[in-house]
Parts: C-alpha cells; sequence; structure tokens
C-alpha cells in the first residue's frame, strides 16, 4: 500500500485538499469518528501518556499499546470504518541494547496491524526511514520545534525527510514562515497543528480539541468540565434517594 498512500496525499495536496488526522486513546473513542471526514486516526503516545497518566513516555513498550490497537482495529472493522489507522512508533522498539534494532520497528509494525508508523524526529537514526520505505512500510515524521525559532539546519534535515521516503511531516510550534517554506519545497503533506497556518493539513490532538489541555486556540468542547457536571448531577441525585 505503500506506493497508493504515496500517491494518493500527495494527488490530494496538489488539489488543494486538505489531509486531516485525528487522535484517538481507545476504541470506544474510535467509534465517535465513523462517517467523519477523517484522512487517518493516529494512536498518540503523548496523548495516551498524558490521559492515562502512564510512567515515562520513554518507557511505553509494545506490551502497552499493542492490545489497546488491537482493539480499536477490531473496532474499525465492526463498524466498517475505512480510516487509515497511524501509530506512534516507541522509543523502546527502536533500540535493543542499546542499538538500533530494525527487526523491532518491523515487527511492532506488522503487530499493530496499522497502516502508518508516526516516528518522531528527534528519533530518526541513520536511514531508518529510507530502509522502512524500501520495505514498503509507510511513515509519517512527527518533528516539534523546542523554542520555535527558524533553524536552517533543521529545514534541511526534514527535506532529506522526503528524499528517504517519508509520506508525510506534522510540524508543532513551527512559525508561519517555516511551515510554508518547508511546505513549498516539499512535495508530500506538510501537516501542522494549528489551523491559522497554511499547511497541507491538521492534526487535531484528543485531550487538546476536547478540553483536557489548557488551550483554548484549539479547543471545540470542554469536556473535562462536562464530566465534572455530570459527577456533581449523579452525587446530588444519589444523596435525594
Amino acid at each position: 500500500m505503500y506506493d497508493e498512500f504515496y500517491e494518493h496525499f500527495v494527488n490530494k495536496k496538489k488539489s488543494k485538499g486538505k489531509t486531516i488526522i485525528f487522535s484517538f486513546i481507545n476504541n470506544l473513542i474510535i467509534n465517535l469518528f465513523e462517517n467523519e471526514n477523517i484522512d487517518i486516526l493516529r494512536f498518540d503516545i503523548r496523548d495516551f501518556s498524558y490521559l492515562y497518566h502512564f510512567k515515562d513516555i520513554n518507557r511505553i513498550s509494545a506490551d502497552d499499546i499493542l492490545p489497546l490497537l488491537k482493539y480499536s482495529m477490531e473496532s474499525l472493522k465492526l463498524n466498517n470504518q475505512k480510516k487509515l489507522l497511524a501509530v506512534d512508533l516507541p522509543i523502546t522498539e527502536i533500540f535493543y541494547n542499546s542499538s538500533f534494532s530494525l527487526d523491532k520497528i518491523i515487527n511492532f509494525y506488522y503487530n499493530s496491524k496499522a497502516d502508518f508508523l508516526v516516528i518522531n524526529y528527534d528519533y530518526v537514526i541513520n536511514d531508518m526511514i529510507n530502509k522502512l520505505s524500501k520495505l514498503k512500510i509507510p511513515s509519517i515524521i512527527y518533528c516539534k520545534n523546542p523554542d520555535t525559532k527558524y533553524n536552517d539546519k533543521q529545514y534541511n534535515n526534514l527535506l532529506e525527510v522526503e528524499s528517504m521516503g517519508a509520506l508525510m511531516i506534522i510540524l508543532e510550534n513551527f512559525s508561519s514562515s517555516f511551515v510554508l517554506k518547508l511546505k513549498n519545497s516539499l512535495i508530500i503533506p506538510v501537516i501542522t497543528n494549528d489551523l491559522k497556518l497554511k499547511s497541507d493539513g491538521y492534526y487535531a490532538q484528543f485531550s487538546s480539541v476536547f478540553g483536557f489541555y489548557n488551550d483554548n486556540n484549539k479547543k471545540y468542547l470542554n469536556l473535562y468540565d462536562l464530566i465534572k457536571d455530570s459527577i456533581n448531577d449523579c452525587i446530588i441525585d444519589i444523596q435525594k434517594n
């Protein structure tokens, strides 16, 4: 499917179409996206870690993730959802005894049943993406700018990501000028988490969109307060009886 995905998303970019990616956290939430115009559902390790108060994100392993993905895939099939699934690659599946392990990455991908691997830019090692693309394993690169400053070296490195075979790039906290320059320099889509930026699509993180993070620029529903109100209403009803 690698070649088909590449052609589809590159053509979508050429036609000015927006690629939409939403994160999800379990098989219950994934059913909310049924019949919605969403291209890719992403299992975001940061979202998972934050919402479940999980251990250090760098220690999350395949054993923590794969059971959830199994039920999510079954839920997608049960509801006949034709959504593509992307899963973040845990850092624990990149290394083995302090060395890079391509076998661990490949095993994780096939066991996840996902369509895409999402790889943190900070852990793109040697020619990892190139090796994956030769094996027809589609990859999406996620990159978060730590200081929001323009960086020529980072720009050039992200250009190389396309030549290695990545199918898409997700940027967070970059300036509009950086995003626009990169978008215009690449054939593959450049996605951002900021609606105000003129990118090739939007990445919506579950915890931001539904109000678990205190980010009013990305919040569309304050689910935290709604749940709190429901708990209080339930307690009041219990006390009345």
